[in-house]
């Protein structure tokens, strides 16, 4: 959602909260039911299905903040906006340094010609990826799983019971999009994804199509969030109580698939092999704490994604986001001041596996001033990176970009501090024997 779609949204949401009763009958009964023309005619015709898609806690209008309200679709021309005042439409997703878990495919999916191996894949791509591999069967604790349904389709008629209100609301014919369902005799899979690891989703998403299959089967429903960048998939099942928002996480852990998830990192050799360099004053310092999504950021560019609004869409963040991401590849010198892939771009890309790419970004944050000085600190503290004050590495990044204050090298090195962590999840700095 780009800033200037944001604004609208804010002052859409305005207009129709002024011309029209909901706030007050919210305070009285806790929701109120809007139709779509409604929406679009009080909004001074925007569009009711843009104003109505919040598929992020990001994606709220500032009247929603303010007054603690959320809304969702009862059937294909009416909306229900209601008190949530702990917000939980919204499943936040667990952030996690931990080593990812290698998980060697049964089937040899690297013999498929047609299946998408890049580094960047569609939602479609990664579900059929673990799928194939059968660490979705493995994570699901189910065997024999079969697709059988996947995009948009009209929900049949179930109740709707809302976190602040007693009584319950029908749904009937509301568009449904499932990104992939698959049955097994035991279990059924009902799977939502997303690029990359976001810090969280509308539980809707896979709350109405819960309630879908909970009226067509007594088997047992198995609701997971695929996330996914630089081939790691994160996997967050939940379990769904009856009333919505009525939800906590089962299980959730990250996997590459693979016998090998460690780069061999032995510093002392990479300082001597890897040449020092001062700090590249021309591009900012970075302020994106994902390293997986500068990897992603990289491919998408090679294949001519570069505007903000569609990054911003492709990872469901806010747009400046995805100024922030081109940014720190720009410092890694992945890509040029036009946005392109450079040389050693280029060489990331053709990287086979995860281990290789991970090497090459060791490497080339070792180049930087900062990187090379705080890695030897790290070093020094047993790799332990919570033994790293985020004070010490402030002084060091003012010392190398003297155009920071204080207050900005502080908050910059919290990113630092990310890497660091993604680093040591990443890497065996064991020295070579």
């Amino acid at each position: 959602m780009s800033k200037q779609r944001k604004r609208k949204i804010d002052i859409a949401w305005q207009k129709i909260c002024e011309r029209t009763e909901i706030l007050q009958q919210i305070d009285s009964e806790g929701y109120f039911r809007i139709s779509a023309k409604d929406v679009d005619r009080h909004s001074d015709r925007e569009q009711a299905r843009l104003l109505a898609k919040m598929d992020s806690n990001d994606d709220r209008p500032s009247i929603f903040r303010e007054h603690n309200l959320n809304i969702l679709p009862l059937n294909r021309g009416e909306y229900v906006v209601f008190r949530d005042r702990k917000n939980v439409s919204f499943a936040s997703l667990p952030v996690t340094d931990l080593r990812p878990t290698p998980y060697p495919a049964r089937f040899p999916i690297e013999r498929l010609d047609t299946l998408s191996k890049g580094i960047s894949k569609t939602e479609s791509d990664a579900i059929d990826t673990i799928f194939l591999s059968s660490l979705l069967e493995s994570f699901a604790k189910t065997t024999n799983l079969k697709l059988t349904k996947r995009g948009r389709f009209g929900s049949s008629e179930f109740s709707l019971s809302l976190p602040d209100c007693s009584g319950s609301l029908t749904v009937k014919g509301s568009q449904l999009e499932v990104d992939a369902i698959y049955e097994s005799n035991d279990a059924v899979v009902l799977i939502e994804s997303k690029a990359g690891f976001p810090e969280d989703f509308t539980i809707r998403q896979l709350y109405y199509p819960y309630l879908w299959l909970k009226a067509r089967t007594d088997k047992r429903i198995v609701p997971i969030f695929l996330g996914f960048a630089n081939d790691e998939y994160q996997l967050t099942e939940f379990a769904l109580g009856e009333k919505f928002g009525d939800f906590h996480i089962v299980q959730n852990e990250r996997f590459v698939l693979d016998r090998y998830v460690l780069a061999r990192a032995d510093i002392e050799i990479l300082l001597r092999n890897s040449p020092s360099s001062s700090e590249n004053l021309s591009v900012p310092f970075p302020q994106a704490n994902s390293l997986d999504r500068v990897v992603e950021i990289v491919d998408l560019a090679s294949r001519g994604f570069n505007d903000k609004a569609e990054l911003a869409d492709i990872f469901g963040f806010d747009p400046r986001q995805s100024h922030y991401y081109t940014r720190a590849a720009k410092y890694l010198d992945l890509l040029n001041i036009d946005g392109h892939p450079t040389e050693l771009g280029k060489s990331l890309l053709s990287q086979p596996h995860r281990l290789n790419r991970t090497e090459l970004l060791l490497k080339s944050l070792l180049r930087t001033s900062v990187f090379r000085q705080v890695l030897l600190v790290l070093k020094q503290r047993n790799y332990e990176v919570d033994a790293l004050q985020i004070k010490e590495i402030a002084n060091v990044i003012s010392a190398a970009r003297p155009e920071l204050v204080a207050r900005t090298s502080e908050r910059r090195a919290s990113t630092v501090k990310t890497w660091l962590r993604w680093l040591v999840a990443n890497c065996d700095f064991r020295p070579t024997l």
